[in-house]
């Protein structure tokens, strides 16, 4: 490769196979190995942009809510993706981190895993859902909230 493409990113899987040199007779062992690769592009070129949709608020088997969001990455970076939920409303506020740090590639969507808030009642809340992508600073954070109620009988209801 003589330049970075146009679209300022580089990654790629690079795989490796090998095979036995031995002349036995039967089977001959074959291994794989695949490895990803990222290639980092000048400072000047790296675009950290993610982009978070609405959170999507169901209920949960035994009591409690679960919070879910899709983040995707529109930049040119796969540095690791955190964040938080926030519930809000009735008094009580409740938090609830993203479980593990997740890189996402450029152009791809993924869907944060569910985070579970208890201890809810019936009445008006607002879910928030704070994305950051490090080294990202400003342009590398996301930030949404939805609205929801909880009915008397536990019912999630927008």
């Amino acid at each position: 490769m003589r330049k970075t493409p146009r679209s300022r990113y580089l990654y790629a899987a690079l795989v490796a196979r090998g095979t036995s040199t031995t002349k036995r007779a039967g089977l001959r062992p074959a291994y794989e190995i695949a490895i990803a690769l990222s290639l980092r592009p000048l400072k000047r070129y790296q675009r950290y942009r993610i982009s978070v949709s609405r959170p999507r608020v169901r209920m949960r088997k035994g009591g409690g809510i679960l919070l879910d969001t899709v983040v995707r990455n529109r930049g040119n970076m796969v540095d690791p993706i955190t964040g938080s939920f926030a519930v809000r409303g009735q008094g009580v506020t409740r938090t609830a981190k993203v479980r593990g740090p997740l890189g996402i590639l450029p152009g791809k969507r993924v869907r944060l895993p569910a985070a579970a808030v208890r201890g809810l009642r019936a009445g008006r809340y607002r879910a928030t859902v704070t994305v950051v992508q490090a080294n990202g600073g400003r342009a590398g954070r996301g930030t949404i909230s939805a609205r929801f109620r909880i009915a008397k009988g536990g019912r999630v209801t927008r």
